[in-house]
């Protein structure tokens, strides 16, 4: 699972499948609990490789097979996960459909009420990844505000805890807050800074587009963030770079 990890945040998406593959095979030769407990984490980990990747498809399938795996074997943990998930999922869908601000808040304060009950249990790890969900969904809803507050507590929180594995990320969404044109700019290299330096290049490529579709120094960070992917990489933010670069 943890290969699989690394694969992904490197675009590698057919290595990172490959290794989830594996994972199950290995999961159904454990007994129980060993073998689902394993399982439930690796879809776990799943959904959150095909949200990034933006198969939403395939990500509410391993999250629905997460809440199952919860539920049949009584891993409470692993259900509520499993939920959760399930509730990004479709809160994402929504929004790439056009749903509109209302309609998307509703998802917004549901998914925040789970996160922020992890927050409270001192349930942390992967959360920022969460935040990030919650504030692509309140940007899509107009909620600047609440989009910079929960990016701010989620950089805090992994300032205070080294988890900083989604930094790049969260600095590119806070960018997106930023009104004045110079500063976004600036926000977005930030955030290819720190990817580059953590070898995420998904998270590069992502805000290296950002930035190129803005200030005049961006092509030169896109095709740097272009060149890290291997030629038959499959990542779909790939094709999109390419297609900006001509």
């Amino acid at each position: 699972t943890h290969l699989a990890l690394a694969h992904y945040i490197q675009g590698d998406l057919s290595s990172a499948e490959a290794e989830l593959i594996r994972t199950e095979q290995r999961c159904s030769s454990i007994e129980f609990p060993q073998g689902a407990f394993s399982l439930a984490y690796a879809r776990q980990m799943e959904a959150i490789i095909r949200i990034d990747a933006g198969q939403l498809d395939k990500a509410a399938v391993a999250a629905a097979d997460l809440a199952r795996l919860g539920e049949e074997h009584g891993f409470d943990s692993w259900s509520l996960v499993g939920a959760a998930q399930s509730a990004c999922i479709g809160a994402l869908a929504a929004a790439h459909s056009g749903a509109t601000a209302p309609e998307l808040s509703g998802y917004i304060d549901g998914i925040a009420g789970i996160v922020d009950l992890w927050r409270a249990l001192g349930v942390v790890s992967l959360i920022t990844f969460y935040d990030a969900v919650l504030v692509r969904l309140m940007i899509a809803a107009g909620r600047i505000d609440d989009a910079r507050l929960r990016l701010h507590t989620a950089l805090e929180l992994a300032a205070q805890t080294g988890m900083r594995f989604y930094d790049a990320e969260l600095t590119r969404l806070l960018a997106r807050t930023v009104e004045d044109t110079a500063e976004r700019a600036a926000g977005f290299r930030d955030a290819v800074d720190l990817a580059r330096t953590q070898g995420a290049y998904i998270l590069e490529i992502r805000a290296a587009a950002d930035l190129f579709e803005l200030a005049a120094d961006g092509r030169e960070s896109l095709a740097t963030a272009v060149s890290r992917f291997a030629r038959d990489s499959t990542w779909p933010e790939l094709q999109r770079a390419r297609a900006l670069l001509g």
